[in-house]
């Protein structure tokens, strides 16, 4: 279901500019794969750009912003922590410091899709944040996947074709039209793909191994 017009993202906002960042799973909605992320938000209005890389933990946000955060954006989208290194307080310290950066910006936060029993800590860590900042909007895709199995492989967390655009489709139902016209696919400016699995941006058959153990996506 959308949310109210007066609560969607592009109601709060005076421009179209919106920065997505993530790893494998946000990756794979970007041009370079399947295209769905900017093909879903452009004709809303929204100039896009999809900062997401194979492999990433909680502090490629950091990276990303450090790099593209003068840029100026309206919106930020962040999903991270589908690769977590089991220390809730980092992560919390680290996505803190993202929405903190963004503000006053609405920042769109989505939960990632409990694989293993560890991404619970991540979840409620985004929850906090809508908790904390008024400008937080949470984008709940862990009960998405949870509902309907068929938007991900095997692992229970890359995407199938159906998952990608439903992953795209979750976050316009946040954003709403943008306010003003036209939308834009803007370039990545981060597409390094080599610190994952360069199949894991596909929904897998059987269950996909961990790289180095640890990263997963």
């Amino acid at each position: 279901m959308p949310l109210p017009v007066e609560r969607q993202v592009g109601a709060r906002v005076a421009g179209n500019r919106i920065i997505v960042i993530g790893d494998s799973v946000m990756a794979s909605t970007s041009q370079r794969y399947g295209g769905e992320m900017c093909a879903t938000l452009q004709p809303l209005g929204w100039q896009t750009e999809v900062d997401a890389e194979t492999g990433r933990f909680i502090d490629f946000g950091d990276q990303v912003l450090d790099k593209r955060l003068s840029a100026g954006w309206d919106v930020g989208v962040i999903m991270l922590g589908n690769n977590y290194g089991d220390n809730q307080d980092v992560y919390r310290q680290y996505l803190d410091d993202m929405v903190v950066r963004l503000s006053p910006a609405p920042v769109v936060l989505l939960t990632v899709s409990e694989f293993k029993p560890s991404r619970t800590q991540v979840n409620a860590v985004v929850f906090e944040m809508a908790a904390k900042y008024a400008n937080v909007v949470v984008v709940d895709w862990a009960a998405v996947t949870a509902a309907d199995p068929t938007l991900t492989g095997d692992d229970g967390l890359h995407l199938t074709d159906a998952g990608r655009a439903a992953l795209a489709g979750q976050v316009a139902l946040a954003l709403g039209p943008a306010p003003v016209q036209p939308g834009d696919c803007l370039s990545s400016t981060f597409r390094d793909d080599s610190a994952g699995n360069d199949k894991v941006t596909v929904a897998p058959k059987k269950t996909t191994t961990t790289v180095a153990g640890t990263a997963t996506t």
